[in-house]
């Protein structure tokens, strides 16, 4: 009512709780729920955000990570990858930060998931074309 007391002032948003899981910190909350809050969706994996990219390409080494951070990527930009040139390019610039990493099961279990995902005609296109 209009006498009640405001809330109490949180110290910390729920985000940066999050994030303080995958920074090292001790917040009781798992690493699937920090990495989707932390990366809301792969286009701001594709953008310059140093920390985004960082939690994606960290997520390589570890195999439980890796699949958490690749279901994040497919259930957000499933259907951007569909879409021609565009999902081509992201795909290319996901692919980037996954190579980055230097972890070969990555790099290949990416190529495996997510190639499928794009246009394959255009796809097959530009391969000949890159002949």
């Amino acid at each position: 009512m209009a006498d009640d007391p405001p809330p109490p002032p949180q110290s910390a948003s729920s985000k940066n709780e999050k994030m303080g899981v995958l920074m090292g910190g001790h917040a009781d909350v798992s690493y699937s729920d920090a990495l989707e809050t932390a990366v809301p969706n792969a286009l701001e994996i594709a953008v310059p955000q140093l920390k985004n990219r960082s939690l994606f390409i960290e997520a390589m080494r570890d195999p439980s990570r890796r699949s958490i951070a690749f279901n994040v990527v497919e259930r957000n930009c499933r259907e951007r990858l569909r879409q021609g040139e565009d999902g081509i390019k992201l795909y290319i610039q996901l692919l980037g930060y996954v190579r980055f990493a230097n972890v070969t099961e990555a790099v290949d279990e990416f190529e495996r998931r997510f190639v499928p995902m794009l246009d394959q005609a255009l796809l097959k296109k530009k391969m000949k074309e890159a002949r």
